[in-house]
Parts: C-alpha cells; sequence; structure tokens
C-alpha cells in the first residue's frame, strides 16, 4: 500500500540548503567573522543534515524495495541486480562529473577558499580537510572517488570535494541493504531489536576506533566520519520508518530506539530525525491541534517548488563546494565592504546553485535515470526471450 511521502522533497531541500549555507559560512570565516546568535551554530552543525539525508536514503530503498515485492521478489538475483543498476544510473553520472571537476579545478579553488577567509577574518587560515594548499590530491585520491574506496582511506576521504565522503559511505549502504533488507523483512521485530542494537554499539564506537571531525581513532584516524558503522543507525532508523508505516513493525520500537540513541546521536541529529518521524505519521497523532499544524507545514514541503527543489538537492549537495571558491573571489572583487559582499556572495551563491542543478537534472541526470530504466528494461525481455 503506497503511502504519501511526497513531504521528503521539501525535507530533502532544506537538508541540502543547510548543507550548503553551512559551508558557505564556514569557508567565510564563521564566527571568525560574524557571530550569528543561534542560527550561526546551527548552520555549523550542518552535519545533522547529512544524517537527515541517511534516514531519508533508508526510508526510501527499504519503503521502495518493499513495494515491489510482488514484481521484484527480494530473494532473486534479478532483483538485486535491478536495485544496483538503479543506484549506479542515478547516482554516478553526476557524480563522475563532479569528482573530475573537482579535482581539476582544486588548485585554484585552494588558492581561493584561504583568500576568501583572509579577506573576511583579517587572518590566515590553513584547511586540513579539502583545499588544503599542503596536500594536493594526486591520482591516486582520483581513483578511489571514482571507485568510492576514498571513505576508507584517511587524508583522501575529503581531500577532493569535501560532500563527497557521504557518497563513499552510501555505497557502501547499497552493498549491503538486499542482505539488510532480507534479514528484517523474515525476523521482523526481533530482526529489528537485534539490527539496533549493533547499529547503537557501532555508533558509539567508531568515533574511538576510527575517528572522526572531532577525535583520533585508535586503530585508524579517518577524520571525517565515512564508515558505514560510523551512520548505520541512522539507515536503521529510516528502515524501521518504512516499516512501521507498511504496519509490519510496532511504532513502540521506533519510539523506544529513539529515546535510546538520542543520548549517542546528539541533539542535533535526533531533531532532524524526530522532524521526520512527525511529519510521516501527522495522520496518526491524537492531538488535533498539533496534527493539523504538521499536515500543513507537511502540505507546503509537498508543493511544486519543493518538488523542484527535490530534483536539484543532489546537485546542490555535491556540486557547492566546486563553486562557492569562484564565486566569493568573483564578489570580493567588486571592491565592497566584507559584509555586504558576504550578502550578495550568498545570493549569487544560491543562485548559481539553483540554475546549475536545474540545468544537470534536466540534461544529465533525468537522461540518465531514464537510460537506466531502458537498460533494465531491455534485459528483462531478453532473459524472457532466453527462458522461452
Amino acid at each position: 500500500m503506497k503511502h504519501n511521502t511526497k513531504f521528503l522533497d521539501g525535507v530533502r531541500l532544506v537538508l541540502a540548503l543547510w548543507v550548503a549555507v553551512g559551508h558557505l559560512y564556514k569557508y567565510m570565516g564563521e564566527e571568525s567573522f560574524l557571530e550569528i546568535p543561534i542560527i550561526g551554530r546551527v548552520l555549523l552543525y550542518n552535519g545533522a543534515a547529512v544524517d537527515g539525508f541517511m534516514v531519508i536514503t533508508g526510508f526510501l530503498m527499504m519503503y521502495h524495495y518493499t513495494l515491489r515485492e510482488d514484481k521484484e521478489p527480494p530473494t532473486e538475483r534479478s532483483t538485486v541486480t535491478k536495485f544496483y543498476l538503479r543506484r549506479l544510473f542515478r547516482i554516478y553520472p553526476l557524480y563522475l562529473l563532479g569528482i573530475v571537476a573537482a579535482y581539476c579545478m582544486f588548485d585554484i579553488n585552494a588558492i581561493w577558499v584561504n583568500s576568501n577567509y583572509e579577506f573576511f577574518t583579517g587572518h590566515g587560515n590553513v584547511f586540513t580537510t579539502t583545499y588544503s594548499v599542503n596536500n594536493r590530491p594526486g591520482y591516486i585520491d582520483l581513483l578511489t572517488h571514482l571507485t568510492f574506496l576514498h571513505g576508507f582511506i584517511p587524508g583522501q576521504n575529503v581531500s577532493i570535494l569535501g560532500p563527497a565522503w557521504s557518497l563513499s559511505l552510501e555505497m557502501q549502504y547499497y552493498a549491503i541493504f538486499p542482505i539488510l533488507f532480507g534479514v528484517l523483512s523474515r525476523g521482523k521485530n526481533t530482526a529489528f531489536i537485534a539490527f539496533f542494537a549493533i547499529s547503537l554499539a557501532c555508533l558509539y564506537l567508531s568515533p574511538i576506533v576510527f575517528g572522526d571531525w572531532n577525535r583520533s581513532g585508535s586503530l585508524v584516524s579517518l577524520g571525517a566520519p565515512s564508515m558505514i558503522t560510523h551512520k548505520l543507525i541512522y539507515f536503521y532508523f529510516g528502515m524501521l520508518i518504512s516499516n512501521v508505516l507498511m504496519k509490519r513493525t510496532s511504532w513502540v520500537l521506533l519510539a523506544v530506539s529513539i529515546v535510546v540513541a538520542a543520548p549517542v546521536m546528539g541533539i542535533m541529529s535526533t531533531l532532524v530525525l524526530v522532524a521526520i518521524v512527525l511529519f510521516m505519521f501527522a495522520d496518526d497523532i491524537g492531538h488535533k491541534w498539533i496534527s493539523s499544524q504538521l499536515q500543513l507545514a507537511r502540505d507546503i514541503f509537498s508543493g511544486k517548488v519543493s518538488k523542484w527543489g527535490a530534483d536539484v538537492s543532489y546537485s546542490l549537495y555535491l556540486i557547492h563546494m566546486i563553486v562557492m571558491p569562484g564565486i566569493i573571489h568573483l564578489t570580493i572583487s567588486f571592491g565592497l565592504n566584507k559584509y555586504l559582499t558576504a550578502a550578495i556572495s550568498l545570493i549569487l551563491f544560491l543562485v548559481v546553485n539553483f540554475v546549475i542543478g536545474t540545468l544537470f537534472f534536466k540534461f544529465l541526470e533525468k537522461p540518465f535515470i531514464n537510460i537506466g530504466k531502458r537498460f533494465i528494461s531491455a534485459n528483462e525481455q531478453q532473459m524472457v526471450a532466453d527462458v522461452q
């Protein structure tokens, strides 16, 4: 049974904007340039937006896999093959373009990033992740990025394009998803409880063992939280939300899981998760006033603007770090004061990214999605012909 999940379009747009504007604020010097009460801190906690994307990914993968169960049995090899092909045609074309562009533009972007930072703050800064002038990525970095292996390698996971670390992590999730689906769809509550325990343990132990943005690991220091174990809990919640929505798992397990995991996930990531859950189950909330307000917000997030925003959200998330240094550098050249420069940079940054995102979706992403559909359909027809 299908449910109305269009509101996820608006959520994806908001999360992508959170990531992009948060990076813009950071690379302008953040609080060293301009301290913005509350909002500034929220912008800098944009890692929670990435966690929200992973919740949505977990939900959509589980939800659509479940809807296709009758036509595409999960136990058949062809179903798994179709799943991987759909993901490949959806993600890789823009990813390939983004990585190659970021690699080719790295030197000039690194110079601009550091000069831009000095303009806004009055002092220099050497970034230790992406755009470090002391650590130019080489051909090995390019190879590992193009094969999604960079997430396993310290230093390389953010060496070319900052947001790309999460794409490696998502591919790790896709690699194990068919197995997870098979186990969770059979075991139901018991399997989900075991999955939750494993995911929570991974969430707690991964920073200790592999490190993250804030600490070194005892085994290896990845820097970015780019191992699937770092973020498995968010995919778990997405899959669980799908099962609760489809009435295959108890909502009590969802509520208990959130309460137990919240102290480890942190405030911002928990709030993003709770917001998604409230929107998803707004119709089931007993208090009419709360339910009506959530439904109103959900309707706004389900409109045509949000649909367009969802279309451009992948490009906005992936590409914004490539165009950002040049946009700020150009605006600085206008010779205005730093506050007016920042305001104009923000406007240009959003306009350019939305235009690029619209063009990429129309002329790159959507065509390849359609090519993928035709390719899968042709393979199905060939398999039927071979059987006959």
